[in-house]
């Protein structure tokens, strides 16, 4: 799947910021990702996840959070597996 327009950049901007902050010693930092209903924050936070996991310049051990409530977290766990497999 393909992200439009505005989720790439969203993307892009997601770990440009995550590498500033890391860079920058800033390791115990919150990145919050905040859009619209409908606009696709599971699949961008998927990708974000990806590409932070797959960069070649961060050879570090990372760790990511995912909150969710009540039948949001089943529904996240079912998209997460369907965006980047099992």
């Amino acid at each position: 799947m393909k992200p439009l327009p505005f989720q790439a950049t969203a993307i892009k901007d997601g770990l440009e910021k995550f590498k500033r902050l890391w860079s920058e010693g800033s390791t115990q930092r919150q990145l919050v990702l905040m859009a619209p209903t409908g606009s696709g924050k599971t699949f961008m936070t998927t990708r974000l996840i990806n590409e932070l996991i797959r960069a070649p310049d961060l050879d570090v051990p990372l760790a990511f959070v995912w909150l969710s409530f009540g039948d949001l977290s089943n529904q996240s766990a079912s998209k997460f597996s369907r965006y980047l497999g099992d």
